[in-house]
């Protein structure tokens, strides 16, 4: 009989000890030791931006660096994203180097610069070797794809040619699927007990070339990676995102118009409705709702839709947002809780980014695409 009892409190033990290891495999205190070796400038101070366990808040440290050496120390709970930025000196001039990323667990890790960022060489991280390989294979693709987006920006704003710049434009779109399918996917299934699979799913989340089912890669992470925070968080997101997918019902908001006069969607009900959102401070939003609107006055009659612009401004910007209606005349429903990014629709139809536009018929949502292109070759195939 004690022999039972004992028994069971080893077993117990070994089950928390192994709860307890995994915890340990991942959480913990960091150290970034790092060195740069720059010809053609000098590195004079590096800054680091995380979340820290410690505080429980995002912070950014900055160090000088010194002797061509500089050193960080800080504490994680989870493996996460840690971004670097750097401030040069060349000849006199300052320089801001672009960020540079690293996915890593508690670790003691070793960095060397060089001059070109990406040339970054990063030590003693398991997590990120793991990233590494897979951006090894992602980056084909994204470099093609950038060409070719590239390429359609010199087709529409040098050239005047939109044919061109829309081929060039699906041609990028069809790569990155490419990639999706063909790097992506196998990554997730082959590697679904690896924290890499979490911001890798975000990334999909929040790319503008997304066609894939979340919720279902999502199910493929084993469960030790789903007990992650981050995991739970990643979750979440996809939920709100699924909520504005098409054919899910459309989220009803009330906003204030320019005059700030109350509006509610739901005064809408008799024909289809184009949901922009934009920003006076964006011009690549402002031509795209300009854009909507100058193609849906050109091939339809002046009611057959009901076009609502959102923009994303703040209560000090209202006097810009309103001369930037007359001057790209926007003559729709305009509409702005001139809270920024905590507006009450920006949530609820969960825009991470803009343009952003939603297609709605009979109170569903029928379109959803950040591509104006894309929304006028919709109305065209199906209103």
């Amino acid at each position: 009989m004690k022999l039972i009892v004992v028994t069971s409190f080893l077993l117990l033990f070994i089950t928390k000890s192994n709860a307890q290891n995994i915890q340990n495999k991942y959480s913990g205190n960091f150290s970034i030791k790092g060195t740069t070796t720059t010809a053609n400038s000098t590195i004079t101070k590096i800054f680091l931006t995380y979340f820290s366990s410690e505080k429980n808040a995002l912070i950014t440290d900055s160090v000088s660096v010194n002797n061509n050496s500089f050193r960080f120390n800080g504490a994680i709970s989870e493996p996460q994203m840690l971004t670097l930025r750097f401030t040069a000196n060349k000849k006199g001039q300052r320089l801001i180097r672009p960020p540079f990323s690293i996915f890593t667990e508690a670790a003691d890790l070793k960095i060397t610069i060089n001059d070109s960022i990406q040339s970054i060489k990063v030590e003693g991280s398991r997590l990120q070797k793991e990233m590494e390989a897979l951006q090894k294979k992602q980056n084909p693709y994204l470099q093609k794809a950038d060409s070719l987006q590239r390429l359609s920006y010199v087709y529409l704003y040098q050239q005047k040619d939109s044919l061109k710049s829309s081929i060039a434009k699906s041609n990028a779109k069809n790569v990155i699927a490419e990639m999706q399918q063909k790097v992506i996917i196998p990554f997730i299934n082959e590697q679904s007990n690896s924290p890499v699979t979490i911001p890798v799913l975000f990334q999909l989340l929040n790319s503008n070339y997304n066609n894939i089912n979340l919720s279902a890669l999502y199910a493929k992470l084993s469960s030790e990676v789903k007990k992650l925070p981050s995991a739970d968080r990643l979750k979440q997101q996809i939920e709100k995102s699924n909520i504005t997918s098409a054919g899910n019902a459309a989220p009803v908001f009330s906003s204030k118009d320019t005059a700030g006069n109350a509006f509610s969607l739901s005064s809408l009900t008799d024909k289809p409705i184009i949901l922009q959102f934009m920003s006076s401070k964006n011009r690549a939003t402002v031509n795209a709702a300009r854009q909507t609107i100058e193609y849906i006055n050109k091939n339809y009659s002046d009611k057959a839709f009901n076009i609502i612009t959102i923009a994303i401004e703040k209560n000090e910007d209202k006097a810009d947002w309103i001369k930037c209606i007359k001057e790209n005349k926007l003559n729709c429903i305009n509409l702005s809780d001139l809270n920024l990014w905590n507006s009450e629709v920006v949530n609820l139809y969960n825009v991470k980014k803009i343009p952003q536009c939603f297609i709605i018929n009979k109170g569903k949502i029928i379109a959803n695409n950040s591509d104006p292109e894309e929304q006028i070759a919709f109305l065209k195939k199906n209103l």
